[in-house]
């Protein structure tokens, strides 16, 4: 009989494309860590920069708006603290890579309150928001 050495053609074919696309799949998912590694650096960039501004509105100098000093008042509006708001340039590797970020914030005023009316304060609650129910008969009372 005739003795058969190595592989046949179909063998080899279906060996490299199986390698082919085990190679394909391993490219593209680095290409999407790659993608991904950089979406985290912006954000942890966009993180830092928020961390930095409220910081910065932390210390205030007056309660009430006096000019030239920070004040708990110009808080509320896009004038409070020492950074500017609006768009920040920011390079990140080389000024072919440039970010630029757009600090703006927004204050609402929230009330540290008793809601199960047991006087101690024990929520927080938004301007305006009514934290209980209204009852004026006898059964809605315990």
């Amino acid at each position: 009989m005739y003795k058969k050495y190595g592989f046949s053609l179909i063998e080899v074919s279906i060996a490299s494309l199986l390698i082919m696309l085990g190679v394909t799949g391993y490219v593209t998912l680095q290409s999407e860590y790659v993608v991904a590694d950089a979406n985290i650096n912006l954000r942890n960039l966009a993180l830092h920069l928020a961390q930095e501004k409220l910081t910065d509105l932390v210390y205030f100098q007056q309660l009430s708006h006096i000019p030239g000093a920070i004040s708990y008042q110009n808080i509320a509006t896009n004038l409070g603290g020492t950074i500017a708001s609006g768009e920040r340039d920011v390079i990140i590797s080389s000024v072919l890579n440039l970010q630029t970020y757009d600090t703006q914030w927004q204050v609402e005023n929230l009330y540290y309150v008793d809601t199960t009316f047991n006087g101690i304060a024990d929520s927080w609650v938004k301007d305006g928001v009514t934290f209980f129910s209204y009852c004026y008969t006898s059964k809605c009372r315990s």
